[in-house]
C-alpha cells in the first residue's frame, strides 16, 4: 500500500474484524463515533475536509 493508505486501510481492518468477530458492542460504539464525528465537524469543514481531519490528524 502507499504510504498515505495505510490510515484507511487501517481502520477498514478494525471495523471488518469487529463485523467478523460479531463485536455488535464494539461496533456500535464505533458507528456512534463516526457519527458523531460527522455530524460535527461536516457544517465546519465539509465531507472532504472532516475525512482529511479523522484520516491524517
Amino acid at each position: 500500500f502507499p504510504p498515505l493508505l495505510i490510515p484507511v486501510y487501517f481502520q477498514i481492518q478494525i471495523i471488518s474484524t469487529m463485523i467478523k468477530r460479531r463485536f455488535w458492542a464494539d461496533l456500535a460504539w464505533a458507528i456512534s463515533y463516526y457519527m458523531r464525528y460527522f455530524i460535527t465537524y461536516i457544517p465546519f469543514y465539509g465531507i472532504l475536509g472532516s475525512l482529511f481531519l479523522l484520516t491524517f490528524v
